[in-house]
């Protein structure tokens, strides 16, 4: 009876082989796995980044909307708020159609200086009488304390007119630049 138990019992070879491609589909679907759970958690990410913004942002505009004046505080918040957005951006926290709209609304509050740091275009929103004071004495706070935000919006005209959409363009490639630590 052991005797045909023995025989009965298929090869240890075929069994193992089995087993290997039992073990192989298991790897394949957890690889397949982890990789539509990484993708998963970088567009939460760049949700939870880009809500945080939002949320920053609408504060110090409400903030903005019940003083009558800008507050130097106020300012500089805003500009806290660029440089973070700038930081974000640099490491791809924000998709690139995003940061696009992010750097054009930028526009609207930090200047646009070119290769001798001299303000070429300022934004509609009242902030630059503070900020103009400051990139003229570098010892002031938008020199010192941002010099990020310093960096990524100078850029350089070489006898080309200026358009919105060029600078936008510029300043991506200055975040760039920063990233690989060239700027």
């Amino acid at each position: 009876m052991l005797l045909t138990i023995i025989i009965a019992m298929p090869p240890i070879k075929s069994i193992m082989e089995n087993l290997s491609s039992v073990f192989g589909i298991f790897a394949s679907i957890a690889i397949i796995a982890g990789i539509v759970t990484l993708v998963f958690q970088k567009k939460q990410l760049h949700v939870t980044t880009i809500r945080h913004c939002i949320c920053d942002y609408r504060t110090i505009i409400r903030n903005q909307q019940e003083q009558k004046k800008i507050s130097k505080t106020l300012k500089l918040d805003i500009l806290g708020l660029v440089n973070e957005e700038l930081f974000y951006i640099q490491e791809g926290y924000i998709p690139k159609n995003i940061s696009f709209e992010w750097i054009a609304g930028m526009l609207e509050y930090i200047p646009l200086l070119d290769e001798t740091k001299k303000i070429i275009q300022t934004g509609d929103k009242d902030l630059f009488g503070l900020i103009n004071d400051q990139i003229n004495k570098p010892e002031e706070t938008f020199a010192s304390s941002f010099p990020k935000v310093k960096r990524c919006f100078t850029i350089v005209l070489a006898g080309r007119q200026y358009t919105k959409e060029k600078a936008v363009k510029q300043i991506w490639k200055n975040i760039q630049k920063n990233k690989r630590g060239t700027v």
